[in-house]
């Protein structure tokens, strides 16, 4: 123990200190064992020097299939039905809406209410400016295919979608609309409407 004891040792408790005795009595083998053990692993460990040459770093990237006529053909075939299956959807949409507006009537504004113009010219251009602020002071009038026009106001968005407040009574319930620009006006499926007196 004398051997050990050194200054700062005269500082250190007991249980430390005979701790620090054990360390230095063994350390020598301590030693020896790990040297045994990093040879070892040395000697085991598979090497691959390819993946620490310059010019071979990594794996081989593997090449791009080459596309022949008939794949090119097949895409174009797809993309034209695609895009059929898209104009029959928006035709189907329009019968919907004329069917609608049909059976429920335009909207009729509310006395001291005014129905504001288109907002945007392209839906991208609305789905920007479409946020909380915008809908201060305004309301939303919706067509629906079960009790037709019912006007509601703007909660929040929501993955794509725009959340309204519907109150009935002492009812209050919550739906979401996509609100497309397209879709806008007396004879489509919504429009915005806002005081008269805020002009």
């Amino acid at each position: 123990m004398g051997r050990t004891k050194t200054a700062l040792s005269n500082n250190m408790g007991r249980t430390t200190l005979d701790a620090r005795m054990m360390v230095t009595q063994h350390q020598k083998a301590a030693a020896a064992v790990i040297v045994r053990a990093f040879e070892h692993w040395k000697n085991k460990r598979a090497r691959m020097p390819q993946r620490s040459h310059v010019g071979k770093a990594g794996r081989k990237p593997k090449s791009a299939p080459t596309a022949t006529l008939a794949d090119v053909h097949a895409e174009a075939a797809q993309e034209a039905r695609e895009v059929s299956i898209s104009d029959e959807e928006v035709e189907s949409e329009t019968e919907e809406v004329s069917e609608l507006v049909e059976k429920y009537g335009e909207y009729k504004v509310p006395e001291g209410c005014r129905v504001l113009a288109p907002p945007a010219a392209t839906h991208e251009e609305w789905v920007g400016m479409c946020k909380a602020s915008w809908w201060k002071g305004k309301r939303l009038a919706h067509l629906w295919d079960n009790w037709g026009w019912a006007d509601s106001t703007y909660k929040k968005k929501s993955k794509g979608k725009y959340e309204f407040q519907y109150v009935t009574g002492d009812e209050i319930e919550y739906y979401d609309h996509k609100l497309n620009i397209a879709d806008y006006g007396v004879k489509g499926l919504w429009v915005v409407t806002r005081d008269a007196r805020d002009d």
